[in-house]
């Protein structure tokens, strides 16, 4: 028999695992308990809070859920709405069902913490509920006609989702929309609570405020919101460790490194700074760079160069960093070293690495065209995890048919998926490398 009750404490642990099961399907990003306090005090955030919290159970066992949480006077969520797969096939009805009845009472002014014998007659007032709800948001992210923004600091939408899906045609023709800008939302108060989560019955977007920056050029030092310091410096064209275009990242204790690389340029006379920073309210930095070529009668240096400028921050950027030129287009990243005095340095992808007789190569992200004939010179003997840097001969942090000694000298041709990609030579030993990121120093 399927009963819906009001939750009950001895199915406290039931609801996280009903919850967390639907969540980390694999289609979004992954969350945990801690990021939602609600479930860990459901009487608290929803019952006592004049919401409420519902179950439905089959022979004792948790099958379902569906809780009321209150924003304010007028505007309560309806969240964590779950059913297992295996429940009855009217379960989902039953529950939105008896959702809907205690919005029904609420909105004529029940107050569902007393029995219908203690309400009083005359406090059974008649109230409306709110036609529109305004919601103020920054852009984080722009994807085609799909915005992702975030609700300002002290938006009541935040205690459902961080990222909110929009569409760009929403806005006034004239507007161009632009990451760090904010939004004005008008919408009838719902929120559909997948990720990003979505603004039901969006009546109107308005432009409140353009990005601001924070000086142009930034100076070489400085501090950002939340104490968050930064230095900037130039780097060394001529480092061929630099030959992949994108940015590193070199994390030593507490202190955040970016490397921004444009790659390989064929002649001298290519450069690239730092020109632009801004914050956007939810805390994300941007990076605006400025890439610049040599003029066509300019003289330039006839040798391999490699552009790239430095920014360090004091510790990490609360909401991330995106990075891009002046054009607008992105950088990727290329991968992350983390030193610790505790354990071995840990490399993430998507950059690869391997050791072979005892040199470390890194992966350049180039693909040889070059014609070449005999056997493979060596197999990799051991894969490691992808976080991991190689340290023994024969080791590498991802799967590959085999090498062969490149063509340039402090190369290797590793054959992955029947193409030859360019690893290069590190340019320090794994453990010259370590002891230099652990004695790096920056006065923030």
């Amino acid at each position: 028999m399927i009963s819906i009750i009001p939750f009950e404490e001895r199915y406290a642990q039931d609801v996280i695992d009903l919850v967390l099961h639907f969540q980390n399907d694999g289609t979004r990003p992954m969350v945990t308990v801690d990021d939602q306090p609600d479930l860990r005090n459901i009487v608290d955030s929803y019952m006592h809070a004049g919401g409420n919290f519902w179950i439905a159970v089959e022979n004792d066992r948790l099958i379902g859920s569906i809780g009321i949480m209150p924003c304010n006077q007028d505007i309560a969520i309806l969240k964590k709405f779950f059913v297992y797969e295996g429940g009855a096939k009217s379960m989902n009805t039953r529950l939105l069902i008896t959702a809907a009845l205690f919005l029904t009472l609420t909105a004529c002014g029940i107050d569902l913490s007393t029995t219908p014998a203690q309400q009083p007659t005359d406090q059974v007032t008649e109230q409306t509920a709110p036609a529109e709800s305004v919601c103020k948001a920054t852009i984080t992210e722009i994807n085609g006609n799909t915005m992702l923004v975030k609700p300002v600091d002290g938006s009541w939408e935040l205690s459902s989702a961080d990222q909110f899906s929009l569409s760009a045609s929403l806005l006034d023709e004239a507007v161009t929309p632009t990451v760090g800008m904010t939004l004005e939302i008008t919408y009838d108060g719902s929120i559909l609570e997948i990720y990003p989560a979505s603004f039901s019955g969006v009546q109107k977007v308005t432009v409140v405020s353009e990005p601001s920056n924070i000086t142009s050029p930034p100076a070489d030092k400085g501090t950002l919101m939340n104490d968050l310091e930064y230095e900037i410096a130039k780097g060394d064209s001529y480092n061929s460790q630099y030959k992949q275009r994108g940015y590193c990242i070199d994390i030593v204790g507490s202190k955040y490194r970016y490397t921004i690389c444009s790659g390989e340029c064929h002649t001298g006379g290519y450069g690239i700074k730092i020109t632009d920073l801004n914050v956007l309210d939810c805390g994300t930095v941007i990076v605006t760079v400025e890439e610049t070529a040599p003029a066509p009668d300019e003289t330039v240096t006839e040798a391999f160069t490699y552009p790239n400028c430095t920014i360090i921050f004091s510790h990490e950027p609360s909401d991330g960093i995106k990075i891009k030129n002046t054009a607008g287009v992105e950088f990727e990243c290329l991968g992350t070293v983390t030193i610790s005095e505790e354990k071995p340095p840990q490399y993430s992808l998507p950059r690869r690495a391997i050791m072979v007789d005892g040199t470390l190569y890194l992966d350049t992200g180039y693909v040889s065209s070059l014609m070449r004939c005999g056997n493979l010179d060596g197999t990799i003997e051991r894969v490691i995890e992808a976080t991991e840097i190689p340290d023994e001969n024969g080791e590498a942090n991802f799967s590959a048919e085999g090498w062969q000694g490149g063509f340039e000298k402090g190369t290797l041709d590793v054959l992955i998926d029947n193409e030859f990609c360019i690893f290069q030579k590190a340019l320090c030993s794994l453990r010259r490398l370590l002891t230099r990121l652990q004695t790096t120093t920056v006065s923030l």
